[in-house]
């Protein structure tokens, strides 16, 4: 009887370790996954980079507007706090980057409570030798908004203090609630249900295994020194030990891979994105591959097959431009807004690059818009198929790319090289882009104008002469 007794006790006891450990594992997901669902909207279109620096590779952009979820704030010295210096890991779901923090307006935080462990220092960023804000004594609860990362790589919490913010060390807080996203404060959030975030999928190893993969980026036909964002969801009812992404040549030889230790029922693949450097492939045949280990066996969730070729030099868009334009000597009859049309070249150039203008005014769905010129060439020939519509946009994308350099030009035509951009903006109102092209040494502007012409060739180029009418005028040259 003695020994049922202490074989009982045992018993429970292991039962009260495993609840504990189990209710410890709650908790620390609970932290790990506490601090997302802080929303903001681009401000203008912008490069999103790999790193948090505009030396960073390029991989992807945003359009003005665009709604972002922010991960985390980085910052890049020890003691600013100033926006420039501070940069926001961000996704919409397709592409994940840093973007500086200057770019993104309208933010929204989510909400998370906390507890202080250990008295501990506010500051005015996220580091030791920022500015002290403040101290916080062990047991006093706070909202946390948003995680941050020190120049050092250190982890702090954004913390709600009074009508601002201060930082603390997240090591000096433990998670005390679950997060509420600014979405859920809404009586229509409240309504749907499904626009909560989802909860990880509990393991069940009793069950027959199940793998599914969501959302994943398929890389297309690529060109050399070009990045690419790879994002998607694995998901499993059993724990996935490990995964592997990749790239392999034709002969089935890993040539990038990232190996991530998992133990957990989901995968992240942009977690491992930065370690994939698509940009460095040279000219050839290539599959993407993702696999994950779960119960110590190897299975492919992704697979596809891509091509790279050599990268294009600025001389393709003097090319690309020359082919969608209609050729010098045509009849404005044929190309004005008022009766003409886009080369059919065009159109079909527009169609591939720019599928979707549902939300497009008349003109520029046309073409007959010197943004929409300048843009589809652009895409179309392969340089930077980024590039955005719209003036405005493509003028602050074009000072943040490092695809694109701005040039001297005071108005000499001798110091333009074919396939270079122009934009200005004239003092009496109004702005226009178009590319600087020679045909045969003869100077020309491969233009279009809103609600006049679709895309043409011009050979008065006195308008980029004089600058007179114009309080702004640059020129952007193709870097490689």
């Amino acid at each position: 009887m003695q020994s049922k007794v202490c074989s009982m006790s045992a018993i429970i006891k292991v039962t009260l370790i495993s609840a504990i450990m189990i209710a410890a594992l709650i908790i620390c997901s609970v932290s790990a996954d506490a601090l997302s669902g802080t929303t903001g909207n681009i401000k203008a279109a912008t490069a999103v980079r790999a790193s948090a620096s505009v030396k960073g590779k390029q991989v992807g952009s945003f359009g003005g507007n665009a709604k972002v979820t922010i991960i985390r704030e980085k910052f890049t010295t020890k003691k600013s706090t100033k926006k420039t210096k501070i940069w926001y890991y961000v996704t919409d779901g397709k592409t994940t980057g840093y973007v500086r923090s200057d770019m993104v307006g309208n933010i929204s935080y989510s909400k998370t409570p906390v507890k202080v462990k250990v008295k501990t220092k506010a500051r005015k960023g996220a580091g030791d030798k920022m500015k002290k804000k403040g101290t916080y004594k062990k047991g006093k609860s706070l909202t946390v908004v948003m995680e941050a990362k020190a120049k050092n790589g250190s982890t702090w919490y954004k913390v709600k203090k009074g009508s601002g913010y201060a930082y603390i060390k997240a090591k000096h807080a433990r998670v005390t609630g679950k997060t509420t996203s600014p979405a859920t404060n809404t009586a229509a959030a409240k309504a749907s249900p499904a626009a909560a975030a989802p909860s990880l999928p509990a393991a069940d190893p009793s069950a027959p295994l199940s793998i599914t993969t969501s959302n994943v980026r398929l890389p297309e036909d690529r060109v050399t020194n070009l990045p690419f964002s790879i994002m998607g969801t694995v998901s499993s009812n059993h724990i996935i030990q490990k995964a592997e992404v990749g790239i392999t040549d034709s002969s089935d030889k890993w040539v990038r891979k990232a190996t991530a230790d998992v133990n957990s029922t989901v995968f992240n693949i942009a977690s491992v994105d930065a370690q994939i450097k698509f940009g460095t492939l040279t000219p050839g045949t290539y599959t993407y591959k993702v696999r994950v280990k779960v119960d110590g066996k190897w299975s492919t969730q992704a697979s596809k097959k891509f091509k790279v070729r050599k990268a294009v030099v600025p001389a393709q868009l003097t090319q690309t431009a020359l082919s969608l334009a209609w050729p010098r000597g045509t009849s404005s009859s044929v190309y004005s807004y008022s009766g003409g049309s886009p080369t059919p070249n065009f159109v079909n150039a527009i169609n591939t690059v720019f599928p979707d203008r549902s939300n497009w005014s008349a003109a520029p769905k046309a073409g007959a818009s010197c943004d929409v010129f300048v843009g589809t060439t652009v895409r179309t020939s392969g340089y930077d198929p980024y590039y955005p519509r719209g003036w405005d946009d493509q003028y602050s994308y074009l000072q943040a790319s490092d695809k694109w350099v701005r040039i001297a030009y005071s108005g000499s035509l001798s110091t333009l090289q074919s396939g270079d951009i122009i934009l200005y903006k004239r003092s009496s109102g109004g702005c226009h882009t178009c590319i600087y092209v020679e045909i045969d040494g003869t100077p020309y502007l491969a233009e279009a104008q809103i609600s006049r012409n679709y895309g043409y060739l011009n050979s008065s180029t006195s308008k980029i002469q004089k600058f007179s009418d114009k309080k702004l005028l640059v020129v952007y040259r193709a870097t490689n």
